[in-house]
């Protein structure tokens, strides 16, 4: 098994079948297996999401968990969304004989589009919340760690039957 991690600029993964395929190599080459990979040799502490883009992942809880904790030890603290809310959404898949999850974390209005809804985004075969809680905030900065991602966001997707 292995995790998969994508940086979506174009808007493309905002529909969840399309972020599965870009995940899976079909629709993108730029899939990296680690989320430091995504910058090279030298991640960011904070990688941050200012525009209409939205960081993408892929594997199973656990897979998900131990690239998280490995991004940390690699200098990498969380993430950040300056200017709008949070939203940390997911699709469940089955892969063979194992169902992995696909996260999204991006900014709520720039990425999604003022007006989109959480009835929206619960739609069969669409993304659902993953997370509904608290989202910390630094003045006009909202990020989350890569230790509450790990340790408290990913464990609600677990055991989560595949929807798509």
């Amino acid at each position: 098994m292995s995790v998969d991690f994508y940086w979506d600029n174009t808007g493309l993964a905002k529909n969840a079948a399309t972020a599965i395929e870009i995940l899976t190599g079909q629709r993108s080459s730029f899939i990296r297996d680690s989320f430091a990979g995504l910058w090279g040799s030298q991640p960011p502490q904070w990688p941050d999401l200012p525009g209409a883009e939205a960081f993408l992942m892929m594997g199973t809880t656990d897979e998900l968990q131990t690239a998280l904790r490995v991004a940390l030890s690699q200098g990498i603290a969380g993430i950040q969304i300056p200017d709008d809310n949070m939203a940390i959404w997911y699709v469940r898949r089955k892969a063979g004989t194992f169902t992995k999850s696909v996260v999204s974390i991006a900014p709520l209005q720039r990425y999604w589009g003022v007006g989109f809804t959480q009835t929206q985004a619960e739609q069969p075969g669409g993304w659902y919340w993953l997370w509904t809680g608290t989202i910390r905030t630094n003045e006009n900065i909202k990020y989350i760690t890569l230790q509450d991602l790990a340790d408290q966001v990913l464990p609600r997707a677990k055991g989560v039957d595949a929807w798509l």
